[in-house]
């Protein structure tokens, strides 16, 4: 996983923290494994489709939190993950609009998906990319 700023550095501890500390054992997929693949695949879809580093950062920062929700809920938790990245992200003084083109990333990802734009088609491929892949038994 390739974090190449400081917000996304940071959130990637806060992420791992939240799940290592608040998720139940009882969920064996959405957990921050999954998570930093979902970014991997984020990033690398990202860049082969052409998104700036801007950009990158903004479905990065989606990726790492898409799940976190989990910790609450499984039903509806793309809207608690939205939360918790606002949260995050306002504690770090990231520009309120970013932080809204990340919600909008995270809340993208809820199924059945609807992507409106090419930001949210990378952060939906990414989350169903375990599909595709060789290691899909072991999920």
């Amino acid at each position: 996983m390739n974090l190449n700023s400081d917000i996304t550095v940071s959130a990637n501890q806060f992420v791992f923290n939240l799940f290592r500390d608040k998720l139940s054992p009882e969920y064996v997929y959405h957990n921050y494994l999954h998570t930093t693949k979902v970014t991997e695949s984020a990033q690398k879809i990202g860049k082969k489709s052409g998104l700036n580093e801007s950009e990158l950062e903004l479905v990065t920062l989606a990726a790492l939190f898409h799940d976190t929700g989990y910790i609450v809920s499984k039903e509806g938790h793309e809207i608690k993950s939205a939360e918790f990245a606002e949260e995050f992200l306002k504690s770090k003084n990231y520009p309120p609009e970013k932080i809204q083109k990340v919600k909008e990333l995270i809340l993208a990802t809820t199924i059945p998906v609807s992507p409106k734009n090419l930001m949210e088609e990378v952060i939906c491929d990414a989350d169903l990319s375990h599909l595709g892949s060789k290691e899909y038994k072991e999920y």
